[in-house]
């Protein structure tokens, strides 16, 4: 007998396990998949750079993550 384990899928996760689940590298959607829309969202020039910075609310933590090109290149998990 086999048996089979079915990898999970990510929009299942629990809110805890999405805010465990960010790594940098992520594109912005698949950001949004662990974490839902965002509570917020702007843009800001740093140098010639355009840096997206979107804000999510998961697990009683504020998210607040920044974007490069649609790809995640830093975040800070703080209380709410």
């Amino acid at each position: 007998m086999s048996w089979a384990i079915e990898p999970r899928n990510q929009a299942s996760l629990g809110s805890a396990q999405a805010v465990l689940a960010l790594k940098k590298g992520l594109t912005l959607t698949e950001v949004e998949a662990l974490l839902g829309p965002a509570a917020s969202a702007n843009e800001v020039k740093e140098g010639s750079m355009t840096v997206m910075k979107r804000g999510y609310t998961a697990d009683g933590k504020r998210i607040s993550t920044s974007f490069v090109g649609g790809v995640l290149i830093d975040y800070a998990i703080t209380p709410l």
